[in-house]
């Protein structure tokens, strides 16, 4: 079995088990994200996606994380999606071979009514490619996820540093 195919059949059986949403989200966190809610959090038809965030760089490319929750009553697919600051983003999945950091282009991917999708720097991203301009701690920008059969989802990206491995405000719900 190629290392593609093994990838994909671990992140298939980590979403066949992924926990149903759960009632009632907890809003115990030390700042008041009344001002910043807007940066934290998007939705459309159900789906909600929070907390998107990538590393600072100087590169070409930049990995894009966030959690997918669906709440829609329908399973989507998650295409990829578009930012003005790149020329493509695409779904990649991180290498599953120790030393490598190469990640493999992935095909649309199902996120199931009901359940979540986190995108994180050891499984799933979005990558964007072909950068315009560096991105520096505590800059910000817009993108669009592209889910199917919802559509375009326009998100608030924040830049945390560039050895960051979780969003500043992870640990929390919205």
């Amino acid at each position: 079995m190629t290392d593609r195919r093994l990838l994909v059949a671990a992140l298939a059986l980590g979403l066949l088990t992924a926990q149903p949403l759960l009632a009632g989200n907890d809003h115990s966190h030390d700042h008041d994200h009344k001002d910043d809610a807007e940066a934290h959090l998007s939705e459309k038809d159900g789906v909600r996606i929070l907390h998107a965030w990538t590393n600072a760089t100087d590169g070409e490319s930049a990995r894009i994380y966030m959690e997918i929750a669906n709440e829609s009553g329908q399973d989507v697919i998650l295409l990829g999606g578009e930012t003005d600051i790149g020329a493509s983003v695409a779904l990649m999945g991180a290498p599953i071979r120790a030393g490598e950091d190469a990640p493999l282009p992935l095909d649309p991917f199902p996120i199931a009514a009901g359940t979540e999708m986190d995108l994180e720097p050891a499984t799933l991203f979005l990558m964007i490619e072909g950068l315009t301009r560096a991105l520096a701690e505590g800059d910000e920008f817009d993108m669009h996820v592209e889910l199917d059969p919802i559509g375009e989802i326009k998100i608030h990206v924040a830049v945390e540093s560039a050895n960051a491995r979780e969003h500043s405000h992870a640990g929390h719900d919205h």
